[in-house]
């Protein structure tokens, strides 16, 4: 093994731990909010199809079984999540959006109650002002006391524009919902930022540490049970099929494998309320 090879290996095990001791750290200190959440009207923003589910699909079940409403708005159509010489990207769109009914119909969010914006991958950012403002409508119309979306921090581009565009549809709001964010790729990644694939700079002592530490990945999680739910959500991340499993055979097409889902199959569900102030 070469010496950038055996750095990089080193700085992926180093983050390897810290994110075990963060994700232990973030799950002992939550503070549990299941009863209060449970009946709490909520606008849920995914990016992508499945994001809806593996952030908080036991919390949106909880919520629909006591009738609480929910209204679900999904971004992108995840037409590009994989390259396929069988399904062209625009088939695959058409399969996700039905995934993501599937799923969410499992949760007990009825398909009126599920706003598929089709918006094409990797095109929020540049979409942001026309996203704020279907999220401002969506606000406006249904009104809900919180709002939940996958973290900011996230490393894919996505995820930060569609937290950009609720910041901007929220500024100057008088009736400002509670935001949580949901830690997706934050939470298979740990809190430095980094995409999986890159660029890793050896051991990367700066982002390790204030990421660490910083206390809005550390201190204040909020905890939703997962008892009784737990199924419903293993249910509706299987009805996600071509990501959960290999849809055309072909030897590249990845999966998110019984390991990665295990990690969204936890006692509990975590979010990071976000003050009005940096909303």
């Amino acid at each position: 093994m070469d010496l950038p090879s055996a750095a990089r290996t080193a700085a992926r095990s180093l983050e390897g731990v810290g994110r075990e001791l963060w994700r232990t750290q973030v799950l002992r200190t939550a503070v549990d909010v299941t009863d209060e959440v449970a009946r709490t009207s909520c606008l849920v923003l995914a990016p992508h199809p499945d994001d809806e589910t593996l952030g908080c699909g036991a919390t949106i079940a909880r919520k629909r079984a006591l009738g609480t409403p929910v209204r679900v708005v999904v971004a992108a159509d995840g037409r590009t999540s994989h390259r396929s010489s069988i399904i062209s990207p625009e088939d695959l769109a058409a399969r996700r959006a039905a995934e993501a009914r599937d799923a969410c119909r499992l949760l007990g969010v009825v398909d009126t109650d599920v706003v598929l914006l089709g918006y094409e991958d990797e095109t929020l950012a540049e979409r942001r002002h026309e996203l704020a403002a279907v999220i401002a409508h969506e606000l406006e119309a249904f009104a809900p006391e919180e709002v939940r979306l996958p973290s900011g921090r996230d490393w894919h581009p996505d995820h930060q524009a569609l937290r950009g565009a609720l910041a901007e549809a929220l500024r100057g709001r008088r009736d400002q919902p509670r935001v949580r964010e949901h830690p997706v790729w934050l939470w298979m990644h740990g809190p430095w930022d980094a995409s999986p694939d890159g660029p890793w700079v050896p051991l990367r002592p700066a982002p390790l540490i204030t990421g660490f530490f910083r206390r809005s990945s550390w201190t204040t999680a909020e905890a939703v049970s997962t008892a009784g739910f737990l199924d419903v959500k293993r249910r509706a991340m299987l009805a996600h099929r071509s990501q959960t499993s290999n849809l055309t055979g072909e030897e590249g097409w990845a999966v998110l494998d019984a390991a990665f889902l295990a990690d969204f199959l936890l006692p509990n569900e975590i979010a990071f309320p976000v003050a009005a102030r940096t909303r």
